[in-house]
């Protein structure tokens, strides 16, 4: 579903089927999730790709123009736009990324263009720089800055994170890259350096009180071996947004109801984050986006009110968080969210797909099986031994008094050596 906030009108959009009679028989008992969606730039095209891999592109004009379809080789994880609208990227399950171009001159020489390729599976790509630069992240715990369109040509690789990297945010005013990760940290990057600015533990921000109260969900700290090294499981980073006119990032997390809001601050080329507000919301975070009037819509899992729309405010150098009850914007947002709230079959199925979650997959199990492997290695020598022992045991006498005697030959060999040498 589409809605207007200038207009308050509501439109449909179904996927199309872009397969032939037989493939939609075998598709017909299947339920077709969408598996990303985005807007580009200026809002005027919208695209989504769905568990059937395919892809669709409308026109966000009053007719909502289906403009471009394609069936993708994979299922996709996420996509962009570039700066021109004229292209858009795709990121699958498998570690490529695909280009496709929505207005190709030719559509009979339209090929698919892969632009690179990972050997883990992609979660999240963005264009930086003016479209200079292609970042993308993996389960691998890592983030590859490329030359795009030449994405062979790496720049950089920002490493530092101890999970799979969920989700990347550009900060295209100041040339950051922002990214939160299974680790349940989110750090701050020069990203043509590859460089950390900055890391912030958001474990250290939220109190198993404060969460198992709110979302009933127990959080474990699993340590490692390194004292150093931790991974906060239940605090998986799902996604960032940002206020650019008031420099706020939200972080938003799998599973909890929690939204905790970091203030930006650059300070002689250091850039850090300190928290502001911890915004405590009556569901499951699904997702969240910052509008131009710096409000921030929060979708969640709530039958009562899945679509929340909150203003902040900064009063005396404190961040004021409420819920949007006056639309003084000119829009009709708070239409849109009566008519969002609505939608109980929206609500029934997106829940159903939400709580299918992707993130628990991600985690990778490690195994520490070094004292196992140490004791089996003690037990196969204490045996070798004890064989050993045992043919000794086992040989005759003569044999045992001739090795013996073979011994204090080789020793008295030795010693006229060394007196030899010496004199010489």
């Amino acid at each position: 579903m589409a809605f207007d906030i200038l207009c308050g009108v509501k439109t449909c959009l179904q996927m199309p089927m872009l397969y032939s009679e037989q493939r939609k028989k075998e598709f017909e008992n299947e339920a077709d999730h969408i598996l990303a969606a985005t807007f580009s730039s200026s809002g005027k095209f919208f695209a989504a790709t769905d568990d059937h891999k395919s892809l669709a592109v409308w026109s966000t004009d009053e007719s909502w123009k289906l403009i471009y379809t394609k069936i993708l080789p994979r299922r996709i994880t996420a996509m962009t736009f570039d700066s021109s609208e004229s292209n858009i990227l795709v990121a699958d399950k498998s570690g490529d990324v695909y280009c496709y171009f929505l207005f190709s001159e030719n559509e009979a020489k339209e090929v698919d263009d892969l632009v690179m390729g990972h050997v883990s599976m992609l979660l999240d790509l963005k264009l930086c720089g003016n479209d200079k630069f292609l970042v993308t992240c993996d389960r691998d715990e890592k983030i590859r800055v490329s030359h795009f369109p030449n994405a062979y040509s790496i720049q950089s690789f920002c490493l530092g994170h101890s999970d799979f990297v969920s989700c990347l945010l550009y900060l295209e005013d100041v040339d950051l890259l922002a990214s939160g990760s299974g680790d349940g940290t989110v750090k701050l990057w020069n990203y043509k350096e590859g460089m950390e600015l900055f890391s912030v533990d958001c474990f250290d921000h939220l109190t198993e009180d404060d969460c198992s109260s709110i979302s009933k969900i127990h959080l474990t700290l699993c340590k490692s071996s390194s004292a150093s090294e931790s991974c906060c499981r239940g605090v998986d980073v799902k996604s960032l947004a940002y206020c650019k006119q008031m420099k706020m990032i939200a972080v938003a997390f799998e599973r909890l109801f929690v939204i905790l809001i970091f203030q930006l601050r650059i300070e002689d080329s250091k850039a850090r984050l300190s928290l502001v507000h911890k915004l405590f919301c009556s569901g499951v975070i699904w997702d969240m986006c910052f509008d131009d009037c710096q409000n921030l819509l929060v979708l969640q899992e709530s039958e009562s009110a899945m679509f929340v729309p909150y203003s902040m405010q900064s009063v005396d150098d404190v961040l004021q968080v409420s819920k949007l009850t006056d639309d003084v914007t000119g829009t009709k947002l708070l239409e849109i969210v009566g008519q969002v709230n609505q939608e109980n079959e929206f609500y029934k199925c997106s829940v159903v797909l939400q709580r299918q979650s992707k993130f628990p997959a991600l985690h990778k199990v490690r195994i520490d099986n070094m004292a196992e492997y140490i004791s089996r290695k003690h037990d196969r020598l204490h045996q070798e031994h004890k064989a050993r022992n045992r043919r000794m045991d086992c040989s005759p006498p003569e044999l045992l008094d001739k090795k013996l005697s073979d011994d204090e030959t080789t020793c008295e060999e030795n010693r006229t050596k060394k007196v030899r040498m010496s004199k010489e």
